[in-house]
């Protein structure tokens, strides 16, 4: 999993849309406290959508906001998952295997 930042989100193979999203996104989140690591494969190519982990959890709400606001950007699916209790087998799963990969 990839810690995103404003200075390494050049990493990722992004459109000029979703860059542009993705960084309103990331000074959102940011100001709000919170985390995003990138946990799909748009590190080694073109897919059609971001897969994405919030930590800590920020309730449905503000996750809803958050895809909002992205989405004012860019078309291009953005999954945020929460970074819980629920999900976290889930999170720790998806990040064994892509390190198999």
């Amino acid at each position: 999993m990839l810690k995103l930042t404003l200075k390494n989100i050049w990493k990722i193979k992004l459109l000029p849309d979703e860059k542009k999203g993705l960084v309103k996104l990331l000074e959102k989140t940011s100001q709000d406290w919170y985390e995003l690591y990138l946990f799909g494969s748009r590190l080694n190519g073109w897919w059609v959508d971001i897969d994405l982990i919030i930590k800590p959890d920020p309730g449905f709400k503000r996750l809803l906001k958050y895809q909002t606001l992205f989405n004012l950007y860019s078309d291009t699916k953005l999954d945020l998952v929460p970074y819980n209790q629920q999900n976290l087998s889930f999170i720790k799963s998806l990040s064994s295997k892509i390190t198999q990969c």
